[in-house]
């Protein structure tokens, strides 16, 4: 765990934060040769509801189809294993930052996604749809904007 938070960027820590301006600031500064381990800033503010930071990070050309490893997940979610078992946490493992947003019922940062023209059908690794993870954890209002 303490290897994988050295690789975490300025950026990186900014967007799970929520530092709007900080980020702002650091997209000017530095572009988007941030990342690490193929870690994409956009799914970190995206599951931490972070509807600022995804609009400057989407604004910056972040890939809204980018999903991360499962080292990155296992070190930041490991208590959804105890929570919703094993294959969910597989599933989460491998979701873009839609998936993300629908799963933890980001319905602001749905909406935003929506905007940039993002695959609405694309499969994470299991096999699910955004759609899915909407339906799976009753995140009606996300399923909504998704259907609209």
């Amino acid at each position: 765990e303490f290897f994988y938070l050295l690789t975490l960027t300025a950026i990186h820590w900014a967007a799970i934060s929520g530092h709007h301006q900080v980020l702002a600031f650091l997209i000017e500064k530095l572009g988007k040769k941030i990342l690490t381990f193929k870690q994409n800033p956009l799914i970190l503010a995206t599951r931490y509801g972070r509807t600022e930071c995804v609009k400057l990070l989407l604004k910056a050309g972040y890939d809204l189809s980018h999903t991360d490893s499962i080292f990155f997940y296992f070190i930041l979610c490991s208590f959804i294993i105890l929570i919703y078992g094993i294959f969910s946490f597989i599933f989460f493992l491998t979701s873009s930052p839609l998936h993300l947003a629908c799963w933890f019922g980001h319905t602001d940062i749905v909406q935003e996604l929506l905007k940039y023209d993002v695959n609405v059908d694309q499969l994470d690794d299991s096999g699910k749809t955004p759609l899915h993870c909407c339906c799976w954890f009753g995140n009606r209002q996300s399923e909504a904007a998704l259907i609209a």
